[in-house]
């Protein structure tokens, strides 16, 4: 009876360590990837005649093409983001179920000796 409320705890924890680990991630990564993107990642432009040819020359950068660049960016963003934050959320929530089941396995073990020494006093 009194394991019942326990387990509910500890999933709400490790269920709270999924969403906090998410969180955070955002939190952390969103900036940085914002900041380190915008000033050293390339974006790919298409071959269609936009950006450098052949002969060393530039044509004209479209409006079309700056927005590609920036969707392509803000993919970048997002991506490094999302990958951050779900990370970082699987590893909060497996080390409090690890916590999780250390707790349970030492309440066994516990159990499990009283048993032992209420056994031995009896004989």
């Amino acid at each position: 009876s009194s394991w019942l409320p326990k387990l509910h705890d500890e999933v709400q924890a490790i269920a709270e360590g999924l969403v906090g680990g998410a969180r955070y991630g955002v939190k952390i990564r969103f900036p940085h990837a914002l900041i380190m993107t915008l000033l050293f990642h390339r974006t790919n432009v298409n071959d269609n005649g936009i950006g450098n040819n052949h002969h060393g020359s530039t044509t004209t950068t479209t409006t079309a093409t700056l927005l590609d660049r920036a969707g392509q960016k803000l993919r970048h963003i997002l991506k490094l983001t999302y990958a951050h934050a779900s990370r970082l959320a699987v590893f909060a929530a497996g080390y409090k179920t690890g916590l999780f089941l250390l707790k349970w396995a030492a309440l066994q073990h516990w159990q499990r000796r009283r048993l032992e020494s209420a056994n031995d006093n009896n004989k």
